[in-house]
């Protein structure tokens, strides 16, 4: 019979839709043969969700498929990548050595019927990492994806962990598949469409998944006539009680697949019995020297190797670690009062042979005290402030907290990180969590107290409406982005004839003569569908919508293009109504900057409000906000059709100049913006708002005028002919009177 590899081929992959499967076998006459020499040793099925022919399985029991996968996300898991710390996947159970890039809930693993396995859902590259590999093995991967070019391969981007070095052998093994011949029909063999990987040093194997790329299933082949071996156990900290400290232990795992046994110490001694041997493991020469620095002698220091020195039979340290018991860490294991503990850990193989690493922590048993909370002012209302909470969290086990105010003297119990409290003369917040010291903050007197601030329109106040609302409301605009609005129609055989969508909701064209029940619809292409699932609108779009509720859009330098996107470094976008200014130029990749996106998620994620893909700058003209006034601008951050988090804003208005708020660096969202003004008496005037002999009087406002829509008015600067308005020159906006 000939042999078969894999169920599908890689010319295929790119025309036709990926069937999800399972493909690899436990047996590689290649990888087994004599030029490689290889034993499987493990074997991930991510797509049924099996490990080595056995169920999936999380620290409890529970079965890893279907409805029951899990994500790996930043908060259960990842790799020291960007900086950040990591975390260790213990769930399912046999993954306890993957590692899982942080920073977005991207990677997936969805088993089971109908599921894809290791997947990528993210909006773009995503890292993971297997700890612990070995050089001389061979990482065998089969991928699937569901849209876009299919890309798993190799990376080096992981900071505080040594990356292995690697070999991509893929067309060599591929090679050696082809080369085969059944020994029955004498027909050549099919090679598989996995791809191979070699080893060639210790450390960590990183592999990038491109968005929606899925990987079914991974194996581990390793030397067949390797010493067995045992990778290192790892110590994670479960919960803090002041000085006291408990922990967990996730044992080390044999090469063999024989059961391990773990052992630990708080002394600072081996945790497992050794003894050393006559063998030589390293050599060092160590130089002394007299006074001027001159080398007078040396001697060679021996390093020898250490076996396992067992009391008697599966007795291979002091003190056993039992998951049951977990860890228990006080002042009393601080022999020297240092507030330090050191713990080192060690995993053994059953059969005696084979020992891991011993790793050291270091454990501080210092009693902690908790980050002061903030507090943020959001909102004005006569002479309440609102604030909302924020915190830093410094627990070092995520434990649970809570928050309780003083406000005015009245006292809040059971608030929430987030929450708002209210109140016209002093705030005191408190954060508590078991086993840790209390962290207070207390704000002595509320933003401008004794003063009354109201909502400057008073009439969208009543409504509940915006100043300014930047999240689409209105149908017609999301059908123009859905591609849902008719452009024309046309009947077969008369395709250069169009008629429009009134004539064709009326079945007929506006002479009576042309039936067009049966018409051929066009859309018109306002926007595009992402493959997120995601709706967004051009800047021309944008624009469209905008001029719709009175906006005038200023284009600087050369046009946009045709779809809104891709112009110049010297193009700067502008949006203005009513005194706002939104202005943003465009980002490093010179992408377009300014989109409004409709996402598919329900609740906050449905709408988006204005994206912008580098950072926008706020201006507020003396229309939009006096001196004394408060803006609040409700904003996010996130990707373009998600926000990781939203907060708003308050800013005050300055004396002496406009007031200009320049937001976060990209993956910014805005969604409204209000102002906040006190009642001025009829007599108050505004020092930035200037009369027509102000401006006169000064020297430096020679140039070109422009009208606030980007209009040139006048090239002389001739101020006496101008009517009563707010104009721009030399960069400044003035008013008339």
């Amino acid at each position: 019979m000939k042999k078969l590899y894999a169920f599908f081929t890689l010319v295929l992959l790119p025309i036709m839709a990926f069937a999800w499967s399972f493909d690899m076998v436990e047996e590689n006459p290649v990888l087994q043969g004599e030029d490689y020499n290889l034993k499987l040793t493990k074997n991930y099925n991510f797509f049924a969700g099996y490990y080595n022919g056995e169920e999936m399985v999380d620290a409890t029991g529970n079965r890893v498929s279907g409805d029951g996968c899990f994500s790996l996300a930043p908060d259960a898991a990842s790799f020291k990548l960007n900086g950040f710390a990591a975390y260790q996947v213990n769930s399912p159970v046999c993954m306890k050595n993957f590692y899982v890039q942080i920073g977005t809930a991207a990677i997936n693993l969805r088993a089971g019927v109908g599921k894809t396995g290791l997947h990528n859902y993210g909006s773009g590259s995503r890292f993971f990492a297997i700890a612990d590999v070995k050089a001389g093995q061979v990482i065998v991967c089969q991928w699937g994806y569901s849209s876009g070019t299919p890309v798993v391969q190799p990376g080096t981007a992981i900071s505080g962990a040594t990356a292995c070095e690697w070999t991509d052998i893929t067309d060599e093994v591929h090679e050696a598949q082809a080369a085969e011949t059944d020994p029955d029909t004498g027909e050549p063999n099919t090679a598989d469409t996995f791809s191979y990987w070699k080893v060639e040093t210790d450390g960590y194997f990183v592999i990038e998944m491109q968005r929606n790329t899925s990987i079914q299933g991974l194996q581990i082949w390793a030397d067949a006539n390797a010493r067995e071996f045992v990778s290192s156990p790892t110590f994670s900290l479960t919960r803090v009680d002041f000085s006291t400290r408990y922990g967990d232990i996730a044992d080390g795992e044999s090469s063999e697949g024989n059961a391990v046994t773990t052992w630990y110490s708080l002394d600072g001694s081996d945790p497992i019995f050794l003894k050393e041997t006559d063998e030589v493991e390293s050599e060092e020469t160590v130089y002394t020297y007299d006074d001027e620095g001159n080398v007078v002698g040396e001697e060679i220091v021996y390093t020898y190797k250490k076996v396992l020195d067992p009391l008697e039979e599966g007795i291979f340290g002091e003190v056993q670690y039992f998951s049951e018991d977990g860890i228990i860490i006080d002042e009393t294991s601080d022999e020297d009062g240092d507030g330090y503990v050191t713990l080192k850990i060690a995993s053994v193989s059953e059969t005696g042979n084979a020992f891991s690493d011993i790793v050291t922590y270091n454990i501080a048993i210092n009693e902690i005290y908790l980050n002061e909370p903030t507090l943020t002012l959001v909102g004005l209302n006569g002479l309440e402030r609102v604030y909302q909470i924020g915190w830093t969290n410094n627990t070092l086990c995520h434990e649970e907290f809570g928050f309780s105010a003083n406000c005015d003297g009245d006292q809040y119990d059971g608030l929430q990180l987030g929450d708002y409290v209210t109140a016209s003369d002093n705030i005191v917040v408190t954060v508590t969590v078991n086993g840790y010291h209390d962290g207070v903050y207390t704000l002595t007197e509320v933003l401008n107290k004794g003063t009354e601030m109201f909502r400057k329109n008073k009439e969208n106040d009543e409504a509940g409406l915006h100043d300014w609302n930047f999240v689409l409301t209105d149908e017609t605009i999301k059908k123009k982005i859905r591609g849902e609005e008719v452009a024309y129609c046309y009947v077969e055989g008369a395709e250069d004839v169009h008629y429009s969508a009134e004539e064709y909701e009326n079945g007929q064209s506006e002479d009576g003569t042309v039936d067009l029940s049966g018409a051929t619809l066009v859309y018109a292409d306002y926007g595009w569908d992402w493959d997120a699932g995601n709706l967004r609108a051009t800047f021309r779009v944008l624009k469209e919508q905008l001029e719709d509720q009175t906006w005038v859009a200023i284009e600087g330098g050369n046009d946009l293009n045709d779809n809104g996107f891709g112009y110049t470094d010297d193009v700067l976008n502008i949006i203005h109504r009513d005194g706002l200014s939104v202005s943003c130029p465009p980002n490093a990749n010179n992408n377009s900057t300014i989109l409004q996106y409709i996402g598919k998620m329900d609740g906050d994620q449905s709408e988006l409000g204005i994206y912008f893909m580098a950072r926008p700058t706020l201006t507020f003209d003396r229309n939009a906000a006096e001196y004394g006034d408060y803006v609040l601008i409700y904003q996010g951050q996130g990707g373009s059709n998600y926000t990781n988090s939203r907060w708003p804003s308050v800013h005050e208005v300055p004396s002496n100049e406009l007031l200009s708020v320049q937001l976060a660096n990209g993956g910014i969202h805005v969604f409204y913006i209000d102002v906040y003004t006190s009642e001025k008496s009829d007599d108050y005037e505004d020092p930035y708002v200037v009369g027509i002999s102000d401006v006169k009087s000064n020297p430096v406002n020679r140039g070109i005028v422009y009208s606030i829509d980007g209009r040139i008015v006048n090239k002389n600067a001739d101020i006496k002919s101008l009517q009563k308005g707010m104009y721009i020159l030399n960069g400044k906006k003035f008013i008339v009177k």
